[in-house]
């Protein structure tokens, strides 16, 4: 790795905010910093979610920090906003580290999901968001479907998946499979959100990956 500080930019899932991630950044290595980004659209005062505006947001945060490159690393939908943005700014990703996301929902899913959102009360909604932006965000997530663009990630890529998380494994597998060169880790024992309660596993994960990775040319 270039002598320079490296960055790495976490994001969260759709119960969970940025602090989850405080015991990963503290434990980043010399040379290496971390910030934990909100997701836009999942504040309680607001009504709306997609996963391009809140790639779109995460890179207006970025310029306004002056970081024209990072590391990413995406939990759950926090992982599938990573994965927009390595497909719509693929030049300012060093490398992709995701966990427990999807790459698209299978139509009957999308229906169930939607279905039981509207029978979840308001203040009951994750994260606290409003049910608006609950049943915006499932919408958003409903439509996705990465699979025709996995091309445009050019930066090194790890999919890591726990081996208990059943949901998840068939969209880790299409994702390492689509996506150049990309490593799939299955990790003996964990669940869906293993990453967030499991931090110590986690980082040593990640450091192994950034210690071998080999960066790529723009």
């Amino acid at each position: 790795m270039a002598s320079e500080t490296q960055t790495v930019v976490f994001l969260h899932g759709i119960d969970t905010g940025p602090d989850v991630w405080n015991d990963h950044i503290a434990s980043l290595r010399e040379g290496w910093r971390g910030i934990a980004l909100p997701l836009a659209g999942l504040a309680p005062e607001n009504d709306d979610f997609s996963l391009a505006t809140a790639a779109l947001a995460v890179s207006d945060e970025l310029n306004r920090l002056r970081i024209q490159r990072a590391h990413f690393v995406g939990l759950s939908l926090g992982g599938m906003v990573a994965l927009q943005f390595a497909i719509d700014f693929p030049d300012r990703v060093l490398s992709l580290v995701v966990t427990g996301n999807q790459v698209r929902m299978a139509g009957a899913q999308r229906v169930l999901v939607k279905f039981l959102s509207r029978l979840v009360p308001g203040h009951l909604a994750p994260a606290g968001i409003s049910k608006k932006s609950l049943r915006s965000l499932i919408d958003s997530v409903g439509r996705a479907d990465m699979r025709n663009d996995f091309a445009r990630i050019l930066a090194p890529t790890l999919v890591l998946c726990g081996a208990e998380d059943h949901s998840s494994l068939p969209f880790a597998q299409e994702l390492a499979a689509g996506v150049r060169d990309a490593e799939l880790q299955l990790v003996p024992g964990a669940d869906a959100d293993w990453a967030a309660y499991h931090p110590a596993d986690f980082m040593d994960r990640l450091t192994t990956f950034y210690a071998t990775m080999t960066p790529r040319r723009w």
